[in-house]
């Protein structure tokens, strides 16, 4: 009883930063930002394991998300495509954004002046991908709950790249395009990658040229870009790193609560919860457009008909099933111009009588 005791202090103590989260209602809509900020926080400030995985959680999670994404792209491809191609187009959905906006900036990518993303997301390629785990957990997980859980990991790995940008953008030779650059830069580095593996035909067992999905237009096809852009602009204002969106950041302070301001920040909240708050956003966008597309596939569906069948009844003489045919009375006009069938004439066999012997 001892144990059980203290494994129940345990899990009321991790649960307990949680609690925000279920006294949601319609007038506190920020209510999550704070249990996000800590997520957050400890995602990026624990490792997976401190002996046989030193490596923070936050990066080990984005790897096997990207692992799930590239499991659902390839699985339906035929040939047979080599180890080495198939680690180099996750490898690319993983680094292709951070790499794009990166050559844009005239920065070095964090995979080539680190040897750390190059110990984590091979590991959990070998792990998910090689062994059908991966591929198991798409085919298998209903789809729904599957792709709102996505969606909360999308949008919090999304949304902190996208606050990552006003740094990267103040360091390089884009700094003279303000917020318009690091919105910009934000959508790249959170979209790149997939742009250039559906450009290139990377998820393919042969590479051919194709059409980013983004150009296919629409709301929902462009929220990946859109939703970036605006996040990577609230985060901007809530921190007030430029100037030109003090409009915005005067908007936004007037819908703050107080429990999350913070007087000692350059705007009205600190850099962390501006974070959560651009996470939140960004998140919040993903899952309505998993909900939207689910009920439109529903409404989409064609409806089952069902019809009743009657059991055939058997004849009383014969054990065979006989089909009972309902007789249907022929019109005047049909009856006086259909002939009657001439009836076939029984003919019977003679036989000769035996002569005398």
């Amino acid at each position: 009883m001892e144990h059980v005791d203290k494994l129940i202090e345990r899990i009321a103590e991790a649960t307990s930063q949680l609690a925000p989260l279920s006294q949601l209602s319609a007038g506190m809509p920020l209510a999550p930002v704070q249990p996000l900020q800590s997520l957050i926080q400890h995602l990026q400030s624990t490792n997976v394991h401190d002996v046989y995985f030193p490596f923070v959680r936050f990066a080990a999670l984005h790897a096997a998300r990207v692992a799930t994404a590239w499991a659902a792209m390839t699985h339906t491809r035929g040939g047979n495509p080599g180890v080495l191609q198939d680690l180099f187009g996750f490898l690319t959905v993983s680094w292709g954004g951070g790499t794009v906006a990166a050559m844009l900036t005239s920065t070095p990518p964090a995979w080539l002046i680190s040897p750390t993303p190059w110990l984590i997301y091979p590991a959990v390629y070998a792990l998910l991908i090689p062994t059908g785990m991966a591929l198991f957990i798409v085919q298998t997980a209903p789809t729904l709950p599957f792709n709102l859980a996505m969606s909360v990991v999308d949008g919090m790995a999304r949304g902190v790249a996208i606050t990552a940008v006003p740094t990267l953008v103040a360091n390089s030779t884009v700094a003279a395009g303000g917020w318009w650059a690091t919105a910009i830069l934000g959508a790249v580095a959170t979209n790149g990658g997939g742009w250039v593996v559906q450009l290139l035909g990377l998820s393919h067992a042969r590479w051919t040229i194709g059409r980013p999905n983004i150009l296919g237009g629409g709301i929902l096809g462009t929220l990946d870009v859109w939703g970036a852009m605006l996040c990577s602009i609230v985060y901007c204002a809530l921190t007030r790193t430029y100037s030109e969106l003090a409009p915005v950041t005067d908007f936004l302070a007037q819908h703050i609560p107080d429990e999350l301001r913070d007087a000692k920040a350059a705007g009205p909240v600190s850099n962390d919860t501006a974070r959560a708050i651009a996470v939140l956003l960004l998140t919040g966008l993903f899952a309505a457009r998993v909900i939207t597309t689910q009920v439109l596939a529903w409404r989409k569906a064609p409806r089952r008909v069902q019809t009743k069948v009657e059991p055939p009844v058997k004849n009383s003489n014969t054990a065979a099933a006989v089909v009972v045919k309902t007789p249907v009375e022929k019109s005047g006009l049909e009856s006086a111009t259909s002939s009657p069938k001439p009836r076939k004439r029984k003919t019977k066999s003679k036989t000769k009588s035996p002569g005398p012997e």
